[in-house]
């Protein structure tokens, strides 16, 4: 039911990302007619470098991800102090003690995800906030089994951790 959630909770981003390109694309007039002209400009400079068409059917072969850490220096960081806030913001009003809330960071690998999440899972607010927290690697290919398997663990090993305290 949770990865139905987040699934559902992605679509709605995703739709929602759809929706302002289209607007944005709407605004700047014909922008369809612009990129067909460049997509032909460059279709006709393959001959020029003796380029031909070729099929390959290759496997997608699916490598581990490294393992992701919650450290950052967030001056390093250039850019993202407002989607960092905003989330901090939604995090620490809808928190209630019971009800725990997930916000998906969607997209495009290598446009700062992960450095986002860590902006926010590092600052002073969600600091003091929370008790506790938690940061687990989620690879590639999602199984939520796994994923939950890994929050379980750690959180039980923190617990444990606090009872020996």
């Amino acid at each position: 039911m949770l990865k139905d959630i987040l699934y559902d909770a992605g679509d709605q981003v995703y739709e929602f990302e759809c929706e302002a390109l289209r607007r944005k694309v709407v605004k700047s007039g014909n922008t369809t007619r612009k990129i067909r002209e460049r997509v032909a400009e460059i279709a006709a400079l393959k001959s020029d470098f003796g380029l031909t068409e070729q099929i390959f059917d290759r496997h997608v072969i699916h490598r581990e991800r490294e393992m992701s850490h919650s450290f950052i220096d967030a001056s390093n960081v250039i850019g993202r102090e407002q989607a960092r806030d905003d989330i901090i913001e939604t995090l620490l009003q809808s928190v209630d003690g019971e009800n725990v809330s997930i916000i998906p960071i969607v997209g495009i690998g290598g446009i700062g995800k992960t450095t986002l999440a860590k902006l926010i899972y590092n600052d002073q607010r969600i600091v003091t906030h929370f008790e506790l927290k938690l940061w687990v690697c989620v690879p590639d290919i999602f199984e939520l089994d796994k994923v939950i398997l890994k929050f379980l663990t750690l959180h039980l090993l923190v617990n444990d951790v606090r009872i020996q305290e």
